[in-house]
């Protein structure tokens, strides 16, 4: 007998999680270009002698790149919550289907 109560519960962490880690991955690509004008703008205010060669400093500078490590992380994450998520959806379809198999055998149907 499928345990209906409890896939329905494991479905609903797993969509949790997916959903904490796309918000997570979707607030740090939105401000990614802040970010980087950020760091542009204080590289401007140190002297940098034109907005390109800002903008490089601030590309090349170890806060913003850290950044793009978290936001890489964050992407691989959302990812794998997603993996796990539409993992579990396939599974309960797939246990949903073995039991209707099941009782078509049987002659239930």
């Amino acid at each position: 007998m499928i345990d209906a109560d409890k896939l329905a519960k494991q479905l609903g962490e797993r969509g949790e999680m997916w959903a904490n880690t796309q918000a997570a991955f979707r607030a740090l690509e939105d401000t990614e270009k802040s970010i980087l004008a950020k760091h542009t703008q204080h590289f401007m205010s140190a002297g940098a002698r034109s907005q390109a060669a800002a903008e490089s400093q601030a590309r090349a500078c170890v806060e913003y790149c850290e950044f793009l490590e978290a936001k890489a992380t964050a992407r691989h994450e959302y990812g794998l919550a997603t993996v796990k998520y539409e993992t579990m959806k396939v599974y309960i379809e797939m246990q949903r289907s073995n039991k209707a198999y099941e009782r078509t055998q049987m002659g239930l149907v």
